[in-house]
């Protein structure tokens, strides 16, 4: 699996990293993840497409499978009977993919950061970091697969599908469950999302959703083209704070409206500027 990242066509890297980026609004709680260089693992039942982490059946549990939900439930019918209860698990299990609660327990242990290799983007701009009035962070990782192996959560990039991932629910292991995680709808590949995966919850709500990445993650917060001088500073007094208190350097850049064309620019920025 590792492959997906050291085969991947990075747009925005160097000699020794790889760079991800993730758009954020001035809420109180971004601001705090800087502070903290935090990430929090969010639950896919809190996803804002209903299509996500969905997979359809590539084909339909045997009679046995059924039968063994029955006996585990206690049923003692007829044959007759036990046919008609299995017709009945089958239409409720089909219900229970469509509503999305066939997944919900599982959702509940199951953490997702996300993060995206698209920084410039105008729609990530407007719809991840408050109509441009946000800031992006910059995060880093190695190139090196030796370096890579030694991180404990890795970003993997999603694959774009017009299809459903194939599943098999009687012996729906975490491969499949990877799999439906790291595919989405084509509509988003725009994005050009990774992901973190996390597993092992105890609920929604775990206090332990929240990750703490190594500071030296973090190389450059990048300022909306909207952001106001009141917001700005806030991010310069956290940076200065950083590299007072933690000794690591973190660039603080302006992304701007180009003034002939549909896109952003990103003054004297390393990676950014000249794209």
């Amino acid at each position: 699996m590792l492959n997906l990242i050291l085969d991947y066509p990075f747009k925005y890297h160097d000699e020794k990293y790889f760079y991800l980026y993730k758009h954020m609004s001035f809420q109180d709680y971004y601001l705090k993840s800087i502070e903290e260089s935090t990430l929090y693992f969010s639950s896919p039942s809190n996803f804002n497409d209903p299509f996500d982490s969905y997979f359809s059946l590539a084909e339909q549990p045997s009679k046995y499978f059924h039968n063994k939900i029955l006996k585990n439930l206690g049923f003692t019918g007829s044959p007759a009977k036990r046919i008609l209860y299995r017709k009945k698990s089958q239409k409720l299990l089909d219900q229970s993919f469509v509503e999305g609660s066939f997944f919900e327990e599982r959702f509940k242990r199951i953490g997702v950061i996300c993060l995206n290799h698209n920084p410039l983007n105008i729609l990530m701009w407007s719809h991840y970091a408050n109509y441009h009035k946000g800031f992006l962070i910059e995060l880093r990782f190695p190139k090196n697969k030796e370096l890579l192996n030694l991180i404990d959560f890795l970003p993997f990039p999603i694959i774009y599908s017009n299809d459903f991932p194939k599943g098999n629910i009687e012996n729906f292991d975490d491969k499949q469950l990877y799999k439906m995680l790291y595919t989405k709808s084509m509509d988003w590949s725009y994005e050009s999302e990774f992901r973190i995966l996390g597993n092992g919850f105890e609920s929604i709500n775990d206090v332990n959703r929240k990750f703490n990445y190594p500071i030296e993650w973090l190389t450059s917060v990048i300022l909306g083209c909207n952001s106001s001088k009141e917001d700005n500073e806030k991010i310069h007094t956290i940076i200065r704070n950083i590299e007072k208190n933690r000794g690591h350097k973190i660039g603080v850049f302006e992304a701007r409206k180009s003034s002939s064309n549909y896109k952003l620019i990103v003054p004297k920025h390393p990676r950014l500027e000249n794209i």
